[in-house]
């Protein structure tokens, strides 16, 4: 039975993990880093709409009850794992500054709500102080948990009116493509519409909305598909997309022109090489075969360097009471992948 496995996601899931960690470590080397966080936000809306539409075209209907349990157990074991670790650290660390902010940061993470907390506090996610939480980074999976708890209700929704109503003349992938496309744009307005330089709008989970619907996008259009004969236009695309990507990284002063028009090269770029779906005999044409492997591998782990790197960072010059030199933080890289 062949895989269903897609490598070109698995290796965006890479580039875009390496990317935010990156930007996190020496953010003065790759100051655009933070934009792997979107590239995640497109992949997520295009794989969890997938999911969807294709159950419905299955079945004929959409198990909600099946669907938010599968994301609770993809997601939440890991995350509370983090969490429970992360807070007894800083109780041992015994920091009154990380004791002070623990319990809020612990409940609001938990409950997928950490963007919500640090919007209401105003956090600036490019500023690290004593008072920083470890559990920041958890910002973007509540975000995409506010997405897997609201999308399928209005995915549930389109299906039901298309079921029941004679006089709706349009079929439900129409009529989803239509819900996708303009809550997208309205979405896109609104990022476009707020200050940038206020730090509540980078976590607005509105503004971020956009990004995920470019992916659920793909998904309910179905991508494209180019004739075999077209594969050299394939292979120019996805590099480009590719350089883009990773070429955010290297932007400066992205974050002043984000969740708008500063990330809108890298969720195209991503939307880009979802839609080409370029299969894996194709891809070790465009990169040697250990590169390939090696991105693989780092893209089925990304959820797990995502959550643990941000901890081990803001916590190990607290515990040692010395900021972190080159060497430091590249041996605190290791042990996270370990």
């Amino acid at each position: 039975m062949q895989s269903r496995i897609r490598v070109d996601i698995q290796i965006l899931r890479a580039i875009a993990v390496l990317l935010v960690i990156a930007g996190h470590f020496w953010p003065g080397a790759f100051p655009g880093g933070f934009a792997g966080v979107d590239v995640f936000f497109v992949i997520s809306g295009f794989l969890i709409t997938s999911l969807m539409v294709n159950e419905i075209g299955r079945t004929g209907r959409l198990s909600l009850v099946n669907f938010w349990a599968r994301r609770i157990r993809r997601i939440m074991p890991a995350a509370l794992a983090v969490i429970a670790t992360t807070a007894a650290a800083v109780v041992m660390i015994g920091s009154p500054d990380q004791i002070r902010i623990l319990s809020r940061h612990v409940i609001a993470s938990s409950l997928s709500a950490e963007n919500l907390l640090l919007a209401w506090d105003s956090a600036d996610y490019d500023r690290r102080e004593d008072s920083t939480s470890p559990l920041q980074h958890f910002w973007s999976l509540a975000v995409e948990e506010q997405f897997y708890l609201v999308w399928p209700l209005v995915v549930g929704l389109v299906l039901a009116l298309v079921t029941v109503s004679r006089r709706f003349r349009w079929d439900f992938r129409r009529s989803l493509t239509v819900v996708v496309v303009v809550t997208t744009l309205v979405s896109f307005a609104y990022a476009l519409s707020l200050d940038p330089t206020e730090p509540a709008s980078y976590f607005d989970p509105f503004a971020r909305a956009w990004e995920l619907g470019v992916g659920a996008t793909i998904a309910v259009w179905g991508g494209t598909a180019l004739p075999s004969a077209a594969k050299s236009l394939r292979y120019s695309l996805v590099i480009i997309a590719a350089a883009v990507i990773a070429g955010t990284a290297f932007v400066p002063r992205l974050n002043e022109s984000t969740p708008g028009i500063g990330v809108v090269p890298a969720v195209l770029a991503t939307a880009a090489v979802i839609a080409l779906a370029v299969p894996l005999s194709e891809f070790r044409g465009l990169v040697p075969k250990i590169g390939v492997s090696a991105l693989t591998w780092i893209g089925d782990r990304s959820y797990s360097l995502y959550l643990w790197h941000w901890p081990f960072l803001l916590l190990a010059p607290i515990a040692i009471q010395a900021s972190l030199d080159f060497t430091a933080k590249s041996l605190i890289v290791v042990v996270v992948v370990a």
